[in-house]
């Protein structure tokens, strides 16, 4: 009897994990937003934020299109692993790091802030400033910066 209500135990935590792990679905369900769809919420917060004229609002989805569809063929462009991390290349698996592309992330910056005006400009800075604390990094280091030795 005490071997029935212990099997009949476990089937019964089985189920219910089952059914738990059932209704929450795959881990991987989110939709990934498309390149245009990321410069879209990007360019509407950053036009809400900067307080940003149609002409400013427009130059700068431009700018962030290109930049993330640039980002997103360079993500997919390995045709043996379809962008992942590990990519096995004929002269053995090679190591991609998922970190961004500094240079491109510098060059989009730029052509940001050659569309804000001055004021404009100030506020971009803080608002870098305050998101880089948000996602706990260190502030960019400026390019002359250690030069001094």
């Amino acid at each position: 009897m005490k071997k029935r209500s212990r099997i009949l135990g476990a089937a019964a935590v089985l189920l219910l994990t089952a059914t738990t792990l059932w209704a929450q679905g795959p881990r991987g369900d989110r939709q990934r937003m498309t390149p245009q769809q990321r410069a879209e919420r990007m360019t509407e917060r950053m036009s809400r934020q900067l307080s940003l004229t149609d002409e400013q609002t427009a130059e700068i989805e431009r700018i962030l299109s290109d930049r993330f569809a640039e980002s997103s063929r360079k993500d997919s462009s390995c045709c043996c692993c379809q962008g992942d991390s590990l990519c096995a290349k004929p002269d053995g698996p090679v190591r991609r790091g998922p970190g961004p592309d500094r240079a491109a992330m510098r060059r989009t910056d730029s052509l940001i802030r050659s569309v804000l005006t001055p004021e404009q400009n100030e506020k971009w800075t803080e608002m870098r400033k305050q998101a880089r604390a948000a996602h706990g990094q260190r502030p960019a280091r400026r390019p002359d910066a250690g030069s001094g030795r």
